[in-house]
């Protein structure tokens, strides 16, 4: 392991954190480690993630714009419900840096192992993720009173269903208590369900607001507008993009920015690869 990567594991750590993004690991470096990569505490997030992707060794892996533990998805997902629990699915999955497939493969093998359950949320349906704290995340054996193998719905990632993955058999007695228990019998695929209700976070809502006033009857807004009328921290603004990317909320266009000047462009969003993005379309 070399210095920088210690240094990096040494400053999750301190966060709690098994994942930060570039800028954020950014702020919380030595001077002397930003001047041995040649980086400033100024430095645009992909100058940052391009110094960062050189240095990491094989405990830090850099994906989806996070800098992470090389740890085991399953354990990514796990320890952030701990963390936060009683989360939606959708808004794990905006706050983990991985693909909804990878996601809902691990949250189903989970299930099956009795690692977390679910329960409803009566006001709207919505199925919220609980770590089981009887369970050990590394006890490969599966419990029967909690899940039997022909009772879980396996989730065909191509058709992105999203079960509301069936029949739990038991949760801590503290939990039933205090929940009317369901069992679950149907299946509804994941558009179906966003299409429903569609979660947003407080600063989402800003942004839509805000995507909304800069939109002007076209499909194609110009992020540097949203950016001038949010006025968030670059660091902020970005985050809040990223995650609705990664939900499949906007899509980020490329275009033509020959018109644009050097202050839109710079107010635009540059990618993890580089790209300039110029425009945002609201899918969801």
């Amino acid at each position: 392991m070399n210095d920088i990567e210690k240094e990096i594991l040494e400053i999750l750590e301190k966060e709690g954190k098994d994942y930060l993004t570039g800028p954020q690991i950014n702020k919380k470096l030595s001077a002397e480690t930003r001047k041995e990569i040649q980086i400033q505490s100024s430095s645009k997030k992909g100058e940052v993630n391009k110094a960062l992707k050189l240095k990491l060794g094989d405990k830090i892996k850099f994906r989806n714009g996070y800098v992470v533990k090389n740890i085991p998805d399953e354990k990514l997902i796990f320890n952030k419900i701990k963390k936060e629990p009683g989360k939606s699915s959708k808004q794990l999955r905006q706050s983990l840096p991985m693909i909804n497939k990878v996601f809902l493969e691990n949250v189903t093998k989970m299930l099956k192992n009795g690692l977390v359950y679910l329960k409803i949320r009566e006001s709207d349906h919505i199925l919220l993720l609980f770590v089981n704290d009887e369970k050990d995340l590394f006890d490969e054996s599966t419990d029967d009173e909690i899940l039997e193998d022909d009772e879980i719905l396996e989730i065909d990632t191509d058709k992105k269903e999203f079960a509301e993955i069936a029949k739990i058999k038991s949760e801590p007695e503290e939990i039933k208590d205090n929940l009317e228990y369901h069992e679950y019998e149907t299946v509804e695929t994941e558009t179906e369900l966003e299409s429903t209700v569609i979660e947003l976070t407080e600063d989402q809502i800003q942004f839509k607001q805000a995507y909304e006033r800069a939109r002007q009857g076209t499909h194609f807004v110009p992020i540097h507008k949203i950016r001038t009328l949010l006025n968030w921290s670059r660091n902020h603004f970005d985050e809040t993009l990223e995650q609705l990317e990664r939900s499949f909320i906007i899509q980020l266009n490329t275009g033509d920015s020959s018109s644009y000047t050097e202050q839109e462009i710079n107010n635009s969003y540059i990618d993890n690869y580089g790209n300039l993005r110029v425009t945002a379309t609201w899918r969801a």
